[in-house]
């Protein structure tokens, strides 16, 4: 178990995180390692698949 001044640090971390929230591209919120893992999963793997990140393959695909 954590100390109350564990707590507070993570909840005071916690709090400055969400007020910076609109500057980064994904939200996961920790509900649940399985779903927090399962969103991030989804982040990484729509990422590789962006157009901007491939578009040597898509030059080949079009032949040139």
């Amino acid at each position: 178990t954590e100390t109350m001044e564990v707590i507070d640090r993570r909840m005071a971390r916690a709090a400055e995180e969400v007020e910076l929230a609109q500057q980064y591209d994904y939200f996961i919120l920790n509900d649940t390692v399985e779903e927090a893992t399962d969103r991030f999963e989804s982040i990484v793997q729509a990422e590789k698949i962006k157009v901007s990140r491939n578009l040597t393959l898509l030059k080949e695909v079009r032949g040139q």
